[in-house]
């Protein structure tokens, strides 16, 4: 009997107070598709009779609903093992070594399923080999990684045959469930299309009865084992998986941050509410613990070097995958937005409906559609908070980013799709095509930096000469909100150039880089007054900006004239016009060091000191962000922050 295989054989022989679970991962590498199979035994500490389940789910990116989840549960008589090799079957639903088979049925959902995938001589390491040799309340081992797999699944009447599958089995047992475990999975990702795949897992734990006594938290550890190309970064073993930071960013949403004294990797994987299958685990003790786990998720996985402690941080690589990598996200808690199915239960409730802010009744004036744009401009530094000695200032806004964001599988929630590096380099080197040398040999790859910018968008109705805006006459606009996304990498790469707005610009006009709401408020009478509203942004439900429109220096028609002073002509009806964002953004750099950093730094030594800042977690975006705006009667909107597809990514 191989390693591999004996680390499969049951380890519960009748006892109470014990739980054990064997599950199966698979991803479809020719579709965004997975399936998740699980075969359980539990007996409680204290009085009632031992179960068994059969759990199924099936995660599938292009179908509404993207996920159809099951489980049954049996008596324990309908559970049989072999002890001289390794053998479960509960029901009619079996796993043994390298297979796996069964089929779960409810009133609304019947799943069976069918896989084969290819078994290693030994298990694979994913944690720290001393916690082999204690004997913990949990615990667990692959059987196997990164498996070749083949087989099927049906759902509901409609096969999906796997001839190009990629599995993972694990095996896991003990008398306590932990209290906090974190799960990643992504053995696909990519940096282009062409090139070799690469893998990451982290498996993030902690369990508040396993190294100290209640009430206090037991230490947490991550193991995080990542390969791209010929480099290897295991972080399995102690004192390594003690270093990484794990975060939440948002529901749904799991950072993890590894550094050491030259090399940094941050790891990001994130999947829409609506994908994930969401259980009750019961605990032998009797208290129950909330499990989400989506296999239709993305993950972002960004490298980055330095030769120092003291030098600045390099960005080496990124990779990722869309819809291609399994989260699971254990808790004591349940996650806000997600139903649950109980323990006894087997029917899977209706996911909550996301609601949207509600926009306030428009005073004096009626909300109209937003016509047709001419052009695309914007103001900077117009409020108390932002104003500089300079002025405020203008630029243009490419056309492009009034490309309609996709919808999302919600009806209120728009994707904006972060651009390439391919298209990020183009659009920098068409600023300055001596560039593109430059960035290659100094950033093999290079963040974007996005930042959020909520604004009043004024949106002309009728022509206006800049004498009559001079002579005060009150403006005919209708005002709408926008999010004037940024990447202050382009910013600062044309910082000191004589073209320095040409990058500005270039910064905010990928495409999709302002969204908005989907109407606009008309005042009765024109007024040359900013609506009385409150500028707002939310980054997954925390509150980043929060000022009063009325906290800006400048009027309507001081802006129109500025603006009449870019385009060298008069307004005319469907120029968008910006007009400039309060404080709070992600870039949060004090005026004094904006100085001093403008006395020795050139562009790029400015570029660099920002990307300490992201690696060191500062609020830029990143995929899989939900940012929200809102201005009250002018209205809200509500993005999530992409990547793009397998096939053009990153």
């Amino acid at each position: 009997m191989d390693a591999s295989e004996r680390v499969n054989l049951p380890a519960w022989h009748g006892e109470a107070g014990h739980y054990e679970i064997w599950f199966v991962v698979v991803f479809d590498t020719e579709r965004d598709r997975a399936s998740w199979v699980r075969y359980t035994t539990f007996s409680p500490s204290e009085g009632g009779a031992p179960q068994c389940t059969v759990w199924a789910a099936d995660f599938d990116a292009t179908r509404t609903p993207p996920t159809i989840w099951a489980k049954a549960n049996h008596p324990i008589s309908d559970y049989h093992a072999t002890t001289d090799h390794f053998s479960v079957t509960i029901g009619d639903a079996t796993i043994r070594q390298g297979h796996c088979s069964g089929n779960v049925a409810t009133s609304h959902s019947n799943i069976a399923w069918q896989f084969d995938y290819k078994m290693g001589s030994v298990p694979v390491r994913r944690t720290p080999a001393v916690l082999e040799q204690v004997r913990l309340a949990t615990e667990a081992v692959h059987a196997c990684s990164d498996a070749p797999c083949i087989g099927f699944i049906e759902v509901n009447g409609t096969r999906y045959d796997v001839t190009h599958g990629t599995a993972v089995q694990m095996h896991l047992h003990g008398t306590r469930r932990l209290d906090d475990l974190s799960w990643v999975w992504a053995p696909s990702l990519i940096d282009r299309p062409e090139a070799p795949t690469a893998t990451v897992e982290v498996v993030s734990a902690r369990s508040k009865n396993g190294f100290s006594l209640r009430p206090f938290a037991s230490p947490r550890m991550t193991s995080l084992f990542f390969r791209h190309q010929d480099e290897v970064d295991d972080l399995t073993q102690f004192p390594d998986a003690m270093r990484p930071t794990v975060t939440h960013a948002g529901p749904g949403i799991l950072d993890v941050a590894h550094t050491s004294v030259r090399r940094a990797i941050r790891v990001r994987s994130y999947a829409p509410l609506e994908t994930f299958a969401a259980w009750a685990y019961r605990n032998p003790s009797g208290n129950d613990l909330y499990v989400a786990q989506s296999d239709i998720a993305s993950c972002v996985v960004e490298s980055f070097e330095r030769r120092h402690p003291f030098a600045p941080w390099h960005p080496k690589a990124i990779v990722s995958t869309k819809h291609r990598s399994a989260l699971e996200l254990h808790g004591v808690n349940p996650i806000e937005g997600l139903s649950y199915v109980g323990w006894n239960d087997s029917e899977v409730p209706a996911l909550p409906e996301l609601v949207r802010r509600e926009t306030p009744m428009a005073p004096n004036g009626t909300m109209q559609p937003l016509p047709p744009a001419t052009t695309v401009i914007g103001a900077g530094t117009t409020f108390r908070e932002t104003a500089t000695d300079a002025g405020i200032y203008m630029f243009h806004k490419g056309p492009d980013a009034l490309q309609q964001p996709l919808s999302g599988n919600h009806a209120n929630e728009q994707r904006v799709i972060v651009p390439t590096q391919a298209a990020l380099r183009a659009a920098l080197t068409a600023c300055e095509p001596e560039l593109a040398s430059v960035l290659a040999e100094r950033y093999p790859y290079l963040p974007l930096l996005l930042d959020y910018e909520v604004e009043l968008v004024m949106i002309a109705l009728a022509p206006m000469t800049t004498a009559e805006l001079r002579a005060g006459k009150a403006p005919a606009v209708g005002w709408a909100l926008g999010n004037d996304l940024s990447s202050r990498a382009c910013q600062f790469l044309g910082e000191g150039q004589a073209n320095r707005m040409q990058f500005w610009s270039t910064a905010k006009s990928f495409p999709g880089f302002l969204p908005m709401s989907r109407q606009m408020w008309v005042p009765a009478e024109p007024v040359d007054m900013v609506p009385p509203v409150r500028l707002r942004t939310w980054v997954n439900g925390d509150i980043r900006q929060d000022t009063e429109a009325s906290q800006m220096l400048v009027t309507p028609s001081q802006i129109l004239t500025a603006a009449t002073e870019l385009l060298g002509r008069d307004i005319a009806p469907g120029d968008y016009i910006l007009c400039g964002t309060p404080a709070g953004l992600a870039l949060k750099v004090p005026q004094w060091r904006r100085r001093l950093a403008g006395l020795g730094n050139d562009r790029f030594g400015k570029l660099d000191a920002a990307i300490k800042m992201y690696v060191d977690g500062a609020g830029f975006l990143r995929p899989g962000d939900v940012v929200e705006i809102d201005a009250g009667f002018v209205g809200n909107d509500r993005i999530r922050i992409e990547i793009p597809s397998d096939e053009n990514a990153p």
